[in-house]
This record gives C-alpha cells, structure tokens and sequence, in this order.
C-alpha cells in the first residue's frame, strides 16, 4: 500500500503556505545529499529546514524546528501524521524578491545580478579559510580592515578608551570607501579568501557568538550587451539590489564580490574603451562614493589578476590593497605539509617537493607553483594514480606529479594606451 504525500507547512503570522509536498521526499533528498556531511541524520534535518526557510523572512525556534524532524521520524516509523507543520514564531524584515529555496541541498540563492549569495558560518568555508597557507599576513590585515569599516562603533569605543575622547581621525576615516582590492597573480589565493574570510568574520566580529554574515557575488553579465545605457543601468540596479539586502539586515554585514573586477573597471587611459565601457566605470565609481555616506554594513571586494589595467581612480578609492604573490619556499613546504599529514613527510622530502615546485625546479623556466598548481593539479594527479593503481598514495607519487606538470604561466598584462 503507497503511503500517502504528508506535506510540511510553513505556519506564518498570518497565513500558511507548503514549504514541501512530501515530508519523506524531503528527508530522503536531505540524507541523500546533507547540508553538511559531518552531521548525523537529525542534525542534517535540521539544517536543511533551516536553509528551507531562511528567505521567508520569519524565525523559527529551535523547539519548532525539533518538532518537525521529530514528526518526521515518527513518518519514517509508520506513525499515521496528517500534516506537519512548521510554526514561526516572528516576523523579520523581508526582501520580497527573495525567493524560498525548495532544494535543500542547495547552499546560494539566486539573485537577479548575482551569481551567488551565501551565508556564513559556514563549514566549508571555515575548512577552506584554515587551509589557505602562507596568507597569514593577508588574513590578518583583511579582517581588521573589515572591522574598521563595518563596525565603526567598535573603533569609537577603541579611542574612547585609549584616548579618553573620540580621535579626529577615526571620525574622519568614517566615511572612506568600504573597497577592497585582492590583485596578484593567477591561483594565488585572492578568490578563496574573499568566497571564505566571511566565515572567519561571522567568528571574530562578536565574542563567543557567530554574527551572520553575508555574501553577493556579482556577476560579470552587468557589463551587458553593449547598448548604450545598459552596463550604467545594470551596475545601478546591482548596487541597489545590494543596498536593500544589506538594508534588511542592518546588524550583519555583507561582503559584495567582483572577481576579475577589471572587466567593469578598466582604466580609461585604454585605448581599447568604448564610451558605454567609459560610462559603466563612471556610474560604478559613483555609486562606490554612495556606498561611504550610506552608514550600511556593506563592504565592497574586488579582484583581479591585471592590477595595471584597474583605473587609477578605483585604486584611489580602496582602503586597502592585497597584493598576492606566489607561494614562497616556507609556504609551498606548509601546503604539502598540511594538505598530506598523513603522509609524514620527513624535511628531506619537503625540501626535495619544495625544490621541484620552485623556479629551479625542472621544466619551470624560473617560475614557482602557484597555489592552486599545488593543491588542484598537483595532488589531484598523485591521488588520481595511486587510486587507478589501487595503491597508496605516497611521497613518490607526489615527486612524479610533480615532474608530470608546469606552473601556470604568469598572468602578462597587455594594455596600450
């Protein structure tokens, strides 16, 4: 006998609507693909209700969320449940154009210019943060900016204690651009930590208590077609739809992304720019300025491979500027050291991966592996082997994937002017 559809409810303030049709779908989807593979079966269930109904603007106890993973368990057991339902408790502010995930496997959401919004904490961010070697530095000086620019009240309270009165040039630096440049070469590390410092940030941003905190990715569609108008128009309709996310969670800050951020903002000393591209950088540089009078937790990230090709007035805008470099010697020997520790490689053998992947290594015509050479392909080709041979993985199979590849080339810069 088919067991009938017992569908899950949201029950709002004042209205009621189906989260899911079918209780036991969702629970088989979840166990299927968990949020998070670390929980157990009721912890993951949680979870994926939580991530359900995230968007909905509500918040939902911890009891009424216990409540519904404990009626689906009886489901599970052939307990008879006509409806389960899924009580919210108040009411946040709500951003209409949210839609409510239906798939609980899905970790973004999707906004109209944005490639990606995630909230953090979150565990894969927080392992790819610890594993981010030789950025210590970059760490560091990221979040601390952040804190200056997001939580200006923090830094008050900082002179106010230290100097018994509100320091002229803390009010002063209130109302800097909130943007920061990640610019380096290719796969050294500027996109990880911009998709993973805002783990690190929910952490350090409060004591003892994680602060939600957000990320928009934006896509590079807002460059347009090339009509004229379009990319000014699109860039004012990115910014705005970021505005009111941040708008409508006045307490949690949210990072804006713009990975190969050139694209949008190249200099206009190219003679390759058109007037649209000219247009589009001139809105973009406005709404920037708008962003330092808005008094919003909103904090802009920009990344490229080509720093010469951002315009000089981009530049001039970013309180701070990251520059990455290729991993030195020290970092490469902690990439290897951290990423194979089951391996227990002896300083012998460290130094012999470090010299292979270095730029007197063979083949690499003065060049160093970058990061993600180390990480991605490097490791990548010793693991694939030792699992097609059925063997285990080894120093000897991390020497011969080391001899089987190049470094990246370096990313050339190639602009006239």
């Amino acid at each position: 006998m088919n067991t009938p559809s017992v569908p899950i409810i949201l029950q709002l303030p004042d209205s009621k609507t189906e989260l899911e049709a079918s209780a036991l779908d969702f629970a088989s989807r979840v166990a299927q693909n968990p949020p998070d593979p670390n929980l157990s079966r009721s912890a993951a269930l949680k979870l994926a209700l939580r991530k359900l109904i995230e968007n909905w603007g509500v918040d939902i106890s911890d009891k009424a969320i216990d409540t519904v993973v404990r009626d689906i368990q009886n489901l599970r057991r052939g307990t008879t449940v006509d409806q389960i339902i899924l009580h919210a408790t108040s009411p946040k502010a709500h951003i209409h154009h949210l839609r409510p995930m239906t798939d609980p496997a899905f970790q973004t959401t999707r906004l109209n210019h944005f490639e990606v919004v995630r909230e953090y904490p979150d565990s894969s961010a927080a392992a790819l943060y610890n594993d981010l070697s030789g950025l210590d530095e970059h760490k560091k000086q990221l979040l601390v900016e952040l804190e200056l620019l997001l939580f200006h009240d923090r830094v008050s309270a900082w002179s106010k204690a230290q100097h018994d009165r509100l320091l002229k040039v803390v009010n002063s630096l209130k109302h800097r651009v909130p943007l920061i440049i990640f610019q380096g070469d290719v796969g050294t590390g500027k996109t990880a930590l911009a998709e993973c410092i805002g783990d690190a940030l929910s952490h350090h941003v409060e004591n003892n208590r994680p602060t939600p905190v957000h990320l928009l990715k934006l896509t590079t569609q807002v460059r347009g077609s090339g009509l004229v108008g379009e990319m000014s128009k699109l860039i004012s309709s990115a910014f705005d739809e970021a505005i009111t996310f941040a708008q409508s969670r006045p307490a949690e800050p949210v990072l804006l992304l713009l990975d190969e951020a050139d694209a949008l903002a190249s200099t206009r000393e190219s003679t390759h720019m058109h007037h649209e591209d000219r247009a589009g950088l001139n809105t973009l540089i406005q709404r920037l300025d708008n962003l330092r009078l808005s008094d919003l937790r909103l904090a802009t990230l920009f990344i490229t491979n080509r720093p010469g090709a951002l315009d000089p007035a981009i530049q001039r805008r970013a309180s701070l500027i990251l520059r990455f470099e290729r991993p030195s010697d020290d970092a490469r020997r902690s990439l290897f050291a951290n990423r194979v520790p089951e391996l227990n490689l002896t300083e012998d053998q460290l130094n012999i991966l470090v010299r292979q992947t270095g730029p007197k290594g063979s083949g690499n015509d003065g060049v160093s592996f970058t990061a993600s050479d180390i990480t991605e392909r490097l490791l990548g080709n010793a693991l694939r082997e030792s699992y097609a041979n059925n063997k285990p993985l080894s120093f000897e199979c991390l020497t011969a994937a080391a001899q089987s590849i190049t470094p990246t080339p370096p990313f050339r810069e190639d602009i006239s002017v």
